[in-house]
């Protein structure tokens, strides 16, 4: 007959294993709703909880779990596993999980690095520091300084060692890192290293110096950063187009991320759209029109409408500019059919705009001539109103979809030089925090949730034909 000790070990293994799958799923999860056109705060929290509880599981298990944490990431070698890994390894500071653990990021930096640096921005700053700070005075191995560097900057802290001497690294992944801290941080002492670095050899540096400057509002450099940040998303996109598989997917992301930034660090009518267009993978070129908020861009969106593979995609870019929520205006219509695939041996693609409706090309161009005189001449524009509107940002901030989120987390930090940049990917309890510290009104019960509908309400009461359209 089976002891008490035998039976509680039989019925809690089943548990353990479910925790250490779920955890890495997750991660992911919660990593591709970071900038979710659809999801807001509130759902990344219920991610949140969902990969808190799993952690804390393998945490309860202690030692019984690491054996099958450790079996997953080395079975898959990916950034979810490596992260669930590496929150226990650390948490835990067993040299031996961490001896493990180290031969898997050498030997798969790629797609282990970034749960690495993941799991030290999930930890709590108290928790996380003295492996930041050992790591980053570890001279003999570039790899925990290049970690400890990213991490410092996406908990945003200073580190008390000295930033400067990473300028003139032998390693480019260093001198990045280091441009890339000081830029989030807003350390303006720092200027004129990232302008020298601005004429880097290598390209990764040179982006990361000129974001940097872009971040620290420095106005002699603009032409620079606008220059150096163009030449490197044309390298990048290059680059992605060269890779397959997972590669790709990785490089791919790495252009979207600068798509971003390059949209809002482009002053309005700095660039000839219709001449640029042609040079980018149209997808790219929706996100930095998007992120750029020009309303004059607009008729180039509208353009790509009648196109089945970018019209979801061209119909959001449109509604970060202006705020119109097609589906809630009447102006979305049902999805076209799709054409039965005849080779079976064909594996399916994913749809990656799954999540947004599919628009009315007439509708929206209708739409579009009825309001246009309202916004054109207006500057940048998030979200229909005025980009450096403090008070909409706040709201966008606390209630708006995470794409949204990240645009008005850019505009307000240009708008405070002295703040840092928010990060809309930390743990939502730390993004609350930092929230209570922007504005009081954003912990007002009272305020309602912040929809782009109720700018449509007030567009419908002045326009008439808004509500033709709506009817067609």
């Amino acid at each position: 007959m089976p002891n008490h000790q035998q039976f509680e070990a039989h019925n809690i293994t089943p548990l353990i294993i479910q925790h250490a799958a779920d955890a890495p799923f997750y991660w992911s999860q919660r990593g591709h709703m970071a900038y979710s056109p659809v999801l807001g705060l509130e759902k990344l929290a219920h991610f949140d909880n969902l990969l808190s509880a799993h952690l804390d599981g393998l945490t309860e298990a202690g030692e019984e779990a690491w054996p099958l944490v450790l079996k997953n990431v080395r079975r898959r070698p990916r950034n979810g596993e490596s992260f669930t890994a590496w929150v226990l390894a650390l948490q835990s500071g067993n040299a031996a999980y961490l001896n493990e653990l180290w031969p898997l990021l050498k030997t798969h930096p790629d797609t282990t690095m970034r749960g690495l640096i993941s799991a030290l921005a999930w930890m709590e700053q108290d928790q996380a520091l003295p492996w930041l700070e050992t790591w980053l005075a570890s001279n003999a191995h570039p790899e925990l300084q290049l970690i400890a560097l990213r991490s410092y900057s996406l908990h945003r802290i200073t580190p008390a060692m000295e930033i400067a001497p990473f300028f003139n690294s032998d390693h480019a992944s260093l001198r990045a890192a280091a441009c890339t801290l000081v830029g989030y941080l807003r350390h303006r002492a720092s200027a004129p290293y990232l302008q020298a670095l601005c004429k880097d050899e290598e390209p990764e540096v040179r982006q990361a110096a000129a974001l940097a400057l872009y971040w620290l509002g420095d106005e002699a450099s603009k032409q620079t950063v606008a220059s150096q940040l163009w030449q490197a998303l044309l390298l990048r996109t290059q680059d992605a187009a060269n890779k397959k598989a997972l590669a790709h997917q990785l490089a791919w992301e790495k252009c979207v991320h600068l798509a971003r930034h390059f949209g809002h660090a482009l002053t309005i009518g700095q660039i000839d759209w219709q001449q640029v267009a042609p040079l980018l993978p149209p997808r790219l070129l929706f996100t930095i029109l998007a992120h750029h908020g020009d309303p004059a861009t607009v008729p180039l969106l509208l353009a790509y409408l009648d196109q089945a593979e970018h019209a979801r995609l061209a119909a959001w870019a449109i509604g970060l500019i202006t705020g119109i929520d097609i589906a809630a205006s009447g102006l979305s219509q049902a999805a076209p059919e799709e054409k039965e695939e005849k080779d079976p041996h064909k594996v399916p693609v994913s749809d990656p705009d799954f999540q947004l409706p599919w628009p009315n090309p007439s509708k929206l161009r209708a739409w579009w001539q009825a309001v246009q005189t309202r916004m054109l001449g207006k500057g940048k524009l998030l979200l229909g109103q005025s980009a450096e509107d403090e008070e909409h940002c706040l709201a966008v901030l606390a209630h708006g979809n995470q794409t949204a989120r990240f645009a008005a987390a850019v505009q307000f930090a240009l708008a405070h030089p002295g703040n840092p940049f928010m990060e809309t990917r930390a743990p939502t309890s730390r993004q609350r925090v930092w929230l209570a510290t922007f504005g009081e009104f954003t912990q007002h019960e009272t305020l309602p949730t912040y929809q782009i509908s109720t700018i449509v309400e007030t567009w419908a009461a002045e326009i008439p034909q808004l509500d033709a359209l709506k009817e067609k």
